[in-house]
C-alpha cells in the first residue's frame, strides 16, 4: 500500500539562512535553533562567526526572514 500527500512548505532542508528582522545580522542554522553568524550589522552585538544552540526558532516568522545565500570558494 502507498500513500501520496502533498509535500509540506513547512519542512525545512538544513542549512538554511535568515535575516534577522530585529538588528539585520543574518544566520546560518544548521538546525531549529542552531546556527553561525554570518553577516552582522552595526545595530547587532553579535559578531562574525558567533555560534549557539539557543536562537530563537527558525521557524519565527516574527524574528526572522527567509533569505537565499549562494557559498562558493
Amino acid at each position: 500500500m502507498m500513500e501520496v500527500t502533498e509535500h509540506s512548505k513547512d519542512d525545512i532542508q538544513y542549512p538554511v539562512a535568515r535575516r534577522s528582522l530585529i538588528d539585520g545580522i543574518v544566520v546560518l542554522f544548521f538546525s531549529k535553533n542552531t546556527g553561525v553568524v554570518i553577516k552582522t550589522s552595526p545595530d547587532s552585538e553579535m559578531i562574525f562567526g558567533d555560534i549557539s544552540t539557543d536562537w530563537t526558532s527558525c521557524r519565527d516568522k516574527v524574528v526572522w526572514e527567509d533569505v537565499d545565500i549562494t557559498i562558493t570558494g
